[in-house]
């Protein structure tokens, strides 16, 4: 469940109604930080598509935001967080998953195209 949200801006943070979502391919190998930085790959090569559609479209239909997800401030994160990351699974938490060892349902994501 590593990916990225386009959504309209909000006074609010991470509240706008949401325009695309994309997730990070798992490769066999990556480490939580590949992982992350997949995510940004994959939205800065699905954006030129998605400008593309709203210039030829002029809008997007979008799904009401309903959830504030969870926003990782300074002041809730903790070092013991990544513990289960880094010493318990030895950073291979993607590794885990495509083999079968945690699981998780997909997200359901909403995309333009």
């Amino acid at each position: 469940m590593t990916g990225m949200t386009v959504h309209d801006l909000t006074n609010q943070l991470d509240a706008g109604d949401v325009v695309h979502q994309c997730a990070a391919d798992l490769i066999s190998g990556d480490t939580i930080h590949m992982l992350g930085a997949r995510a940004v790959q994959k939205l800065s090569e699905e954006l030129p598509i998605l400008i593309n559609l709203f210039s030829k479209k002029g809008s997007f239909e979008k799904k009401q935001h309903n959830t504030n997800g969870m926003l990782w401030l300074a002041n809730r994160w903790k070092p013991e967080h990544l513990k289960q990351i880094y010493i318990q699974n030895n950073d291979q938490i993607v590794d885990l998953y495509l083999n079968g060892k945690l699981s998780q349902k997909p997200p359901q994501l909403f995309r333009q195209f």
